[in-house]
């Protein structure tokens, strides 16, 4: 769950070795949204992320952090390290679980979807990548993307 540190500005490196392990809902299906915070055009827009607003996201987290607890345990790395660090105290029940991971986790952006490709004019690259009106320029990154890659199959 170190993803879920509370304050990362006062997050420091731990005086010990250590190693870290995250939680996380790779494939949320909570949708949250970007409003106009006013009809001034330099006012910042209110950004709700919604982070935990789809019941089997919070479920995931939870699952995830249960089975990190679990390995922690197995023999091969119980014998290798001396304790945890978070979360204290070990949570017991679900309800407890869900309770420390909504209080918390926090945001770990991975922006895709920003640049759209395809073979119309309105498209900012082309299918070769090629970034419309800037002669040399290509764009070989995850905003081409329609959706975030996984590294794990996830079900729908």
């Amino acid at each position: 769950m170190g993803s879920c540190a509370n304050d990362p500005a006062k997050r420091k490196p731990h005086h010990l070795p250590g190693v870290t392990v995250y939680s996380n809902a790779a494939k949320p299906k909570s949708r949250g949204e970007i409003r106009l915070r006013s009809a001034d055009p330099a006012d910042k827009p209110i950004i709700d992320h919604r982070l935990l607003g789809h019941p089997d996201d919070v479920a995931t987290i939870v699952s995830g952090a249960k089975q990190i607890q679990a390995l922690f345990r197995m023999p091969a790395l119980a014998r290798v390290t001396v304790g945890g660090f978070t979360p204290k105290p070990l949570p017991q029940t679900d309800a407890e679980w869900e309770q420390r991971v909504r209080n918390e986790c926090g945001i770990g952006y991975h922006p895709v979807g920003t640049c759209r490709m395809g073979g119309d004019a309105a498209s900012v690259v082309d299918p070769q990548l090629k970034v419309r009106g800037i002669k040399g320029l290509r764009v070989a990154d995850a905003s081409i993307m329609p959706v975030m890659p996984a590294a794990t199959p996830t079900r729908r």
